[in-house]
């Protein structure tokens, strides 16, 4: 029997010797069990503590080379090896954190975070210039690129909570000018 405190039959609490708990949905992509063996390994890699570091090197290291990249030469393949480098990991990240957590349906699940949401777009922009040749299309996409370092924002709980609160003024600051 289920008690009013007790979570519903779908919803199963993995302990990743984290100090929080996080609550996961007993299934992920509709297929991985939450003792899936694939499953657990993508939790404890989301979960690891180096997890994130070598994310935001990698961050870190794509706001770089687009600070290097020439607007004005947009035929210089120099750095694509790199970019399609940070590609992979931001894609690999993607996917461990979707196996993980679920896609979309049920609390918890990747899009239901607007941070999430932003990353899913500029990392699905980011392999959209691969796929299309069209110059016009490929320079629109390639501009979505400078959304990846607002994902560091998400990183750090303080950050955070000061550009919610920068967007949440920024009306009220527009009526004084």
């Amino acid at each position: 029997t289920r008690t009013a405190d007790s979570p519903p039959e779908d919803v199963v609490e993995l302990d990743i010797r984290q100090p929080k708990r996080s609550v996961f949905r007993a299934r992920s992509l509709f297929l991985f069990q939450s003792d899936n063996r694939f499953r657990m390994a993508a939790v404890a890699v989301v979960h690891n503590p180096y997890f994130d570091s070598v994310i935001l090197l990698v961050i870190v290291l794509n706001a770089m080379m687009m600070a290097m990249e020439d607007p004005l030469n947009p035929g210089d393949t120099s750095m694509d090896g790199l970019e399609l480098f940070c590609n992979v990991v931001f894609t690999a990240e993607l996917m461990l954190k979707v196996l993980s957590h679920g896609f979309v349906l049920g609390k918890g699940t990747y899009l239901r975070s607007g941070w999430n949401q932003l990353d899913f777009v500029v990392v699905v922009s980011a392999w959209l210039p691969y796929m299309f040749d069209d110059m016009a299309t490929t320079n629109g996409l390639r501009i979505l690129r400078v959304l990846r370092p607002l994902r560091t924002i998400s990183r750090f709980p303080g950050l955070k909570h000061l550009v919610v609160t920068i967007f949440m003024a920024a009306p009220q600051l527009q009526l004084l000018l």
